[in-house]
């Protein structure tokens, strides 16, 4: 629901898809968000508890935060209230430091963490991996036991996906093997408006358990 996807059909697409999701038993809905138009007030109006948004700490105009004031705005305030799920789908285009923090500060907590990974940005900042999307929700003050969720229980749940998102007998036996490295000389993060943090704590996968093969993970790229 922007600007460069939707073109000049504003919100029709998202009542559509809602009449889509009534009519299917209310399947998972996630609503990309960005650029307007659509104004993403008439984007929460129409969003209720369940429903996704990814992209949520985006510092473009029409994200959650005023950028004059940085205040998170009301009605993106009472939408997270009433339950709608906020993911972070970082992407190239899509974290802002300052929208975060300004988020985390009055306990607007993102349900899902996510990359947005695709070719170009695995390569280059922001993104790069997963575990440096993690890396930065460390930064933010986030537990590991708030983060490993995140990224596992919590979208399984959002999506319905049986078998996905807990270490137990019958579930799907897919894992990360991480360690958590102190760095002295720290690691430097990056959002897309070139905002930069520096962390000491980083995360650094090493093997990777998919249908029961077994693979070692690459170097971890800075």
């Amino acid at each position: 629901m922007s600007k460069p996807v939707v073109g000049n059909n504003g919100i029709t697409p998202l009542r559509l898809a809602k009449e889509i999701q009534a009519a299917n038993k209310n399947i998972p809905l996630m609503v990309h968000i960005g650029t307007n138009l659509p104004e993403l007030s008439d984007i929460f109006a129409l969003l209720q508890h369940g429903d996704i948004i990814t992209h949520c700490f985006n510092g473009k105009p029409n994200g959650i935060m005023n950028l004059g004031t940085k205040q998170i705005k009301q009605f993106a305030i009472e939408g997270y209230n009433r339950g709608i799920i906020f993911d972070i789908g970082h992407g190239t285009e899509s974290f802002s430091f300052d929208v975060a923090e300004s988020a985390t500060k009055i306990g607007m907590k993102p349900k899902t963490v996510s990359s947005d990974l695709y070719h170009g940005n695995c390569e280059a900042v922001p993104v790069y991996n997963l575990a440096t999307v993690v890396d930065k929700m460390l930064y933010l003050g986030y537990d590991l036991r708030e983060i490993i969720p995140m990224i596992t229980k919590n979208p399984a749940e959002d999506f319905n996906l049986k078998g996905k998102g807990e270490l137990k007998v019958g579930a799907d036996g897919d894992l990360t093997i991480f360690n958590i490295e102190k760095r002295p000389q720290g690691k430097l993060l990056t959002d897309f408006y070139k905002q930069t943090r520096t962390t000491n704590t980083v995360v650094v996968p090493t093997y990777a358990v998919v249908g029961g093969q077994v693979y070692e993970t690459n170097k971890e790229v800075f």
